[in-house]
């Protein structure tokens, strides 16, 4: 089974650890069991913020229907303490997609996404092309968000897969069930490349091994 290593970063408070565990605790029920476990949550008060200090590692398995694969997902929920971006390189070596999170309720929210896309993203992700890159704007005060909220301007964000998410109280079941559709986009470009990358090295290997 493949590893799919996939950076969760955004700025501080933007959501990042709500989607990623979000994702995790969700990846193998049905849609039937994620609602009823969602009405179930609606009653319970909202977790207090609790930073995450580095990052943390959620892990799933996930079967991409498009393409067949299964994956072995790692979420690396990257704090958006800047104090820790001396750690960065260590925690992107590896990664083969990006979800960015961003909150568009918080003041320079676009321009706190653009750092962390251009800084982490671009500079610290080699080959990441903008199919493995996945934008969310994520409300997280109750109720429910706009149908979608203006995509986030600049040459940065001009080719990558945007989304309005939303998974705090008052947030329709259907946006829930939204993020799941995007990391399924995501997780079907990861796992074509992954298969291309070994294909690559598999023909290389053959070729070195042709030469001895």
């Amino acid at each position: 089974m493949s590893v799919a290593k996939i950076c969760v970063i955004g700025a501080k408070g933007a959501g990042k650890s709500a989607v990623a565990d979000f994702l995790a605790q969700n990846a193998s029920l049905t849609v039937a069991q994620m609602k009823a476990k969602a009405e179930a949550e609606a009653a319970r008060p909202v977790p207090e913020y609790m930073p995450t200090h580095g990052v943390r590692i959620c892990e799933f398995e996930r079967n991409v229907m498009s393409t067949g694969a299964n994956l072995q997902v790692q979420l690396w929920d990257v704090s958006g303490d800047v104090g820790y971006e001396t750690l960065w390189p260590a925690m992107a070596l590896g990664c083969h997609g990006v979800i960015l999170v961003y909150n568009p309720e918080q003041p320079g929210a676009g321009a706190e996404a653009e750092r962390w896309a251009d800084q982490f993203a671009r500079q610290l992700v080699p080959n990441l092309d903008d199919s493995r890159i996945t934008v969310l704007a994520l409300k997280s005060s109750e109720g429910p968000p706009p149908a979608r909220y203006e995509p986030l301007p600049g040459p940065v964000f001009q080719r990558v897969r945007q989304s309005t998410a939303a998974i705090g109280k008052g947030a329709s079941f259907d946006y829930k069930k939204a993020l799941f559709q995007e990391l399924d986009k995501l997780l079907a470009t990861v796992s074509s490349w992954l298969r291309d990358m070994e294909a690559a090295e598999a023909q290389q290997m053959g070729l070195e091994g042709g030469e001895e």
